[in-house]
């Protein structure tokens, strides 16, 4: 397989695996279905995403699932009613696709770490700490400069703890070291309706590579949303609106279509 090619050129490869019932996808959130926002918070849901991701699951036979740092409880926020199979915090916590836990990590960040980050973010206006009670994470969109100075200060932070620094989109987070989205995709690809079946993920992120990681190794597709080549993917797509493009592709395709002929800017209108 040639490395970091357009995800155009899979199309018939994916197209052959949904008429074998072979298929499995695993989705990061922000950055990959939704738009980053200046907070957390104040994400715009795309139009008919919660649609899209029906249809694309009982296409899969229930082999889908959300990836994401953000909470179990964000995340079945942001698509409620629809139920999936979703893991947060980055491995952390699991569900399956009626919502119900598989798995809880609930050792809490120390009080001590979590006050001293706290502190550091008061100093720098424009930044935020985002608690989860099981990581904590500064958020510094909105004040870029700060970067550099906020690793040293985190790394001198949890230096002789369990816990690690996951760099992200303008984003450093402190989780237990036993996390990454590739734990959470090994997690369910052992597990039904994702068993014997070829994984495909697409993530926007430095923390998203531990997916790609994964998925590579499992004989699957890597994608990766933007044109960066200092990643591990070996495959990209250009935005978050090429992303739903290709979902809603996938999604509607049938063994009756000629799916191979379709043109992907004109499958999905009404997403801008």
């Amino acid at each position: 397989m040639l490395r970091f090619q357009n995800i155009n050129c899979i199309e018939s490869r994916i197209i052959k695996l949904l008429s074998q019932n072979k298929l499995a996808v695993f989705l990061d959130i922000d950055g990959t279905l939704i738009p980053y926002a200046n907070h957390p918070n104040n994400i715009t849901v795309p139009k008919n995403l919660k649609y899209l991701l029906y249809n694309l699951r009982n296409k899969l036979n229930g082999a889908l699932a959300l990836i994401s740092g953000r909470m179990v409880q964000d995340i079945q926020n942001i698509i409620n009613p629809l139920k999936l199979s979703v893991s947060g915090i980055h491995g952390l916590e699991y569900t399956n696709n009626h919502g119900q836990y598989l798995r809880n990590y609930t050792e809490p960040i120390p009080s001590d770490i979590y006050k001293r980050l706290y502190t550091f973010s008061k100093n720098y206006p424009g930044s935020m700490i985002e608690k989860k009670n099981i990581s904590v994470a500064l958020h510094y969109r909105n004040a870029p400069g700060i970067e550099k100075k906020a690793t040293s200060v985190i790394n001198r932070i949890i230096s002789g703890s369990d816990l690690k620094l996951l760099k992200g989109n303008k984003v450093l987070e402190l989780v237990p070291k036993n996390s990454n989205k590739g734990k959470a995709i090994n997690f369910f690809m052992n597990k039904q309706p994702f068993l014997n079946k070829i994984p495909v993920f697409i993530g926007d992120d430095v923390t998203d590579e531990y997916g790609f990681k994964s998925v590579n190794n499992l004989g699957g597709y890597s994608i990766k949303v933007g044109y960066q080549s200092n990643t591990l993917a070996n495959f990209f797509i250009k935005d978050t609106t090429s992303v739903l493009k290709f979902l809603n592709f996938v999604s509607f395709c049938s063994k009756k279509i000629r799916c191979q002929s379709l043109k992907l800017n004109h499958l999905y209108r009404g997403l801008n």
